[in-house]
């Protein structure tokens, strides 16, 4: 599942990094691999543009990936970032 967002600025992506920590995923930098807490995919920020891209491969069996792209997606939109 690939989720594409725009107007991600320093702040919007500073808050998306706490809340991602609220479900035990940790990002670090602007671009690598997510591989935590049964979660497996991969980030891409673009600092020039105020982009970001988010790939998720695999989640938990409880945990379904429309779940996590839906809590992700929530906190970037209430933190002033867009959906592309």
């Amino acid at each position: 599942m690939k989720l594409a967002y725009k107007n991600v600025t320093p702040e919007v992506y500073a808050g998306l990094k706490e809340e991602m920590n609220k479900i035990g995923v940790s990002i670090e930098g602007d671009k690598g691999n997510i591989a935590t807490k049964g979660i497996k995919g991969s980030f891409d920020r673009d600092v020039d543009k105020h982009t970001l891209e988010i790939v998720i491969d695999k989640t938990p069996m409880l945990m379904p990936r429309s779940l996590v792209a839906n809590q992700i997606t929530n906190a970037i939109k209430r933190l002033g970032g867009e959906v592309v």
